[in-house]
């Protein structure tokens, strides 16, 4: 499940899986919500300023 963290003009939000193909199902999934979320409050994501990160393990 997503975890969001908001402050006063940022968003982060983090996500766990199993694997890289799993997180990549959830991540778009989520994104699309959150999409449309933005889209009905009349507000943007700004993609210049996002970016994303991946941690984990090498086993």
């Amino acid at each position: 499940a997503a975890v969001p963290r908001m402050f006063a003009d940022d968003t982060n939000i983090s996500y766990a899986a199993n694997t890289i193909a799993e997180l990549e199902n959830v991540i778009n999934s989520e994104l699309k919500k959150l999409k449309s979320w933005l889209e009905a409050n009349k507000l943007s994501l700004n993609i210049a300023k996002t970016e994303f990160m991946i941690i984990g393990s090498r086993q």
